[in-house]
């Protein structure tokens, strides 16, 4: 499994790498999910993995071990802001289990009409995921799935009306 990823990962004109660094928009969430596709995000099973200290579990749900996986589709905390995103991916549930397979057949909507723009979203969609991830780790603040999804929308239309001066809000739930 994990030869698979690396594989995957050293592919020199991947186009898993070559759509994230395509992506328009900012470069914090791109290198975010750089780090969730090599593995280094800092979530708490690799944390106490790496240097056997800390608490695995999650502390969103305190259900399972937080893996990325778990505190992106599994933990009820993103189950709920997923259920509040006007962007749903139903289709890629079965790629849940591993992101990076996750992540590379979302890659396919990439030449759809409106695909890259929805891949930006959905990217803007996970890294407040972990940003409140973060406030409940730290500080012990939890939002409502619908602030989460709100600030998600508004960082991606403020981005693209800085960008072009163009709102860009048709977001189709139905992928």
């Amino acid at each position: 499994q994990r030869q698979e990823a690396n594989h995957s990962r050293k592919a020199p004109n991947s186009k898993a790498w070559k759509c994230l660094w395509n992506l328009d928009m900012k470069c914090k969430p791109k290198h975010f999910i750089w780090k969730c596709l090599h593995e280094v995000l800092p979530v708490n099973e690799v944390i106490k993995r790496r240097t056997g200290l800390g608490e695995d579990r999650c502390r969103c749900c305190g259900e399972m071990s937080e893996t990325i996986e778990h505190m992106f589709f599994f933990c009820s905390h993103a189950e709920y802001i997923w259920k509040a995103a006007p962007i749903n991916w139903d289709g890629l549930n079965d790629f849940r289990h591993k992101f990076w397979h996750w992540w590379n057949g979302l890659m396919d909507v990439e030449r759809r009409p409106e695909g890259k723009t929805h891949i930006a979203l959905t990217v803007n969609i996970l890294w407040q995921i972990w940003r409140d991830r973060n406030q409940i780790q730290f500080s012990g603040v939890r939002n409502c799935p619908g602030r989460t999804v709100n600030k998600a929308m508004h960082e991606w239309v403020e981005y693209n009306e800085a960008r072009d001066g163009e709102v860009k809000t048709d977001v189709n739930r139905e992928h």
